[in-house]
């Protein structure tokens, strides 16, 4: 499936304007797993893709959930600390947030 290129449809904050996702993460600086609440106004009739990437672009975690639902929380294994982009895609919407991991 393709994906829009990372840094397209960039939203601001939690929600984009007109997007239907809303995006949460806890803890905001994670020392542990991280935790992913994903809403939406409606069920989605597509896919959603959740990438955790390192700032090199390289792809560190990846999930897809099937369409329909409308809340979903993933946790995410901790990564080595660092700065990382969150990125959560559903048909043409895309949400992207920095995460920043401390060290244990």
């Amino acid at each position: 499936r393709p994906h829009a290129p990372i840094g397209a449809n960039r939203d601001v904050g939690f929600v984009a304007v007109g997007s239907p996702l809303t995006v949460h993460v806890a803890p905001h600086l994670a020392q542990g797993p991280i935790h992913v609440h994903i809403a939406a106004k409606e069920p989605l009739g597509s896919s959603v893709h959740v990438s955790l990437y390192d700032m090199s672009g390289r792809r560190w975690w990846s999930t897809e959930q099937a369409p329909g639902g409308a809340l979903m929380t993933l946790s995410i294994p901790p990564p080595a600390a660092g700065r990382y982009l969150l990125r959560v895609q559903s048909g043409r919407h895309v949400h992207e947030q920095l995460v920043v991991v401390h060290s244990r």
